[in-house]
């Protein structure tokens, strides 16, 4: 039954053949319009377009271009290329199954010093890329693999090779991501250069065999190693915005220090550090512009209204038709204003010094024309100590006291201009020493001694002590005024008798029998 069979399918086969040979029309393309040169020539199905059989192209110089294989239209068979020159060199060769690229496609160099020296090849099924291969073009080593590219589903295998047929490196990948799963690279005399497993790298010696520095891209942190044994690991960090670096030092696999600092220098531990105090300064801060803050900055605002109010000119209208006494009191008033302004600026300091703190901290120069706000223990400090004792009334207080002292001193100035032309007289030329009294000489006297010495114990005292001594000031220099037209005859005798600087202010300041 079988040899039946058989000699029924040669019989159909031959039939169809013969059907088809009788059917196919041979086809010719020039690249003229005279059609002298010949650009194609191929077989289609009588009656269609569809080409079948075999098909050559030759491109304007009459060299072979193209050969196929077509099945009903599509291409069917071995594919070739030629460079189009005189020797018919190849190109490439495809090899085609329905219309789809399959097997081997074999590509030559375009080098003509080595015109059979394969360039690379490829391996398709049914159109997909499978397998690549790179060969160097050398026609003394013929077919010398360079690079080799194998696609497995998701993955892909990678090989290069050097020269002198030692492999360069290994890899594999991902298809469509180029991440990177496994890879090795040796040198060209074939020791292990590095690997890469498991996101980790791996440095070797020059041997190929010591491992010397691995490199962890998970989490960035690169190890040393010294004949096998890790020495040093280095690891970055992001903390606050700021990069740091963390560096350990270890012996016989254990860690003896850790450093970690940024490029500058600095610490992560001054960053934490800094951080807390930055917390501490904010909670602070907080309670400084609930409590202080809007009470600070309305008194500050008056006092800046109100300072013209303070300042007292040492001339005026005193010093006109007496030379003598507006140069004799000059020195006394300038003293008395020195301290009202010491007063005054110290107050003024006081009021800045609780209004320079803000939210972003305290203002410091840093260098040459730099500033840098800062948020450190001292400002905390001062924080804290100014939350416990700030009060708002003693410095409202403190601040109109000066203008009291102002009004005191303002009474002092014309007794003191009218005892100094009144009371001497110049017996030479003014500024000299024999400026002597013309009338009630031991209260004259007195006086001097007295104003000097309120004057010195105006020194490093408060604005309540200096208005309590600058009262007394003006008692003296009132009850001098007074006497000037006065018989004084007891009081000159208990100036006369006393010894001392407060025993001279007690009679001042005293209900004086004339």
């Amino acid at each position: 039954m079988k040899p039946k069979i058989i000699l029924l399918s040669y019989f159909i086969i031959l039939f169809t053949n013969n059907v088809y040979s009788q059917r196919l029309e041979v086809i010719r393309t020039y690249w003229d319009w005279s059609r002298t040169q010949l650009h194609e020539i191929y077989t289609v199905i009588a009656g269609t377009p569809k080409k079948h059989g075999f098909y050559k192209e030759y491109n304007q110089v009459g060299a072979l271009w193209n050969t196929a294989h077509y099945k009903r239209g599509i291409l069917h068979g071995q594919y070739v290329q030629y460079f189009g020159g005189e020797s018919d060199d190849i190109c490439c060769i495809t090899n085609y199954v329905n219309g789809k690229k399959n097997g081997k496609e074999i590509s030559y160099s375009w080098d003509f010093n080595c015109s059979n020296c394969i360039s690379h090849t490829c391996i398709y099924k049914d159109d997909d890329l499978i397998e690549y291969t790179d060969y160097y073009v050398n026609p003394k080593k013929s077919e010398q693999k360079k690079h080799n590219v194998k696609f497995a589903g998701e993955k892909v295998y990678e090989t290069w090779w050097y020269e002198n047929g030692n492999i360069e490196a290994t890899q594999v990948s991902l298809h469509y991501t180029d991440s990177i799963i496994s890879s090795s690279y040796y040198s060209e005399d074939g020791k292990i250069k590095s690997t890469i497993e498991n996101n980790v790298y791996n440095y070797y010696d020059e041997d190929g065999i010591n491992i010397i520095r691995k490199e962890y891209k998970t989490t960035r942190t690169t190890e040393f190693y010294q004949n096998g044994e890790l020495i040093k690991s280095i690891r970055p960090i992001n903390e606050g915005g700021y990069n740091f670096m963390e560096t350990k030092i270890y012996k016989n696999g254990e860690v003896v220090s850790t450093e970690t600092m940024d490029e500058n220098g600095y610490s992560i531990e001054n960053l934490r550090k800094d951080q807390k105090l930055a917390e501490q300064y904010d909670e602070l801060y907080n309670l400084y512009e609930e409590r202080v803050s809007p009470y600070l900055d309305s008194l500050y605002e008056k006092m800046c209204d109100y300072r013209h109010a303070l300042q007292i000119q040492a001339k005026d209208k005193y010093g006109g038709h007496c030379r003598k006494a507006a140069y004799e009191s000059t020195e006394k008033i300038d003293s008395l204003i020195n301290y009202l302004n010491k007063h005054v600026a110290k107050t003024y300091i006081t009021a800045n010094r609780y209004r320079r703190f803000s939210k972003k901290g305290i203002l410091y120069k840093v260098g040459d024309n730099k500033y840098a706000y800062k948020k450190t223990e001292k400002e905390i400090h001062a924080l804290e100590e100014l939350l416990d004792t700030f009060d708002i009334y003693t410095l409202e207080k403190e601040f109109y006291t000066l203008f009291e002292i102002t009004d005191v001193i303002e009474k002092i100035k014309p007794d003191l201009y009218y005892i100094e032309c009144s009371y001497t007289y110049y017996w030479g030329q003014q500024g000299y020493s024999d400026n002597v009294p013309n009338k009630h000489p031991y209260s004259y006297e007195a006086y001097l001694h007295t104003t000097r010495y309120l004057t010195s114990k105006l020194k490093d005292k408060d604005v309540y002590e200096a208005l309590k001594i600058l009262k007394q000031y003006t008692i003296v220099c009132s009850k001098m005024r007074q006497w000037y037209n006065q018989r004084i005859g007891k009081i000159e005798r208990a100036f006369k008798k006393a010894s001392s600087e407060e025993e001279l202010l007690t009679i001042f300041l005293s209900e004086n029998k004339k």
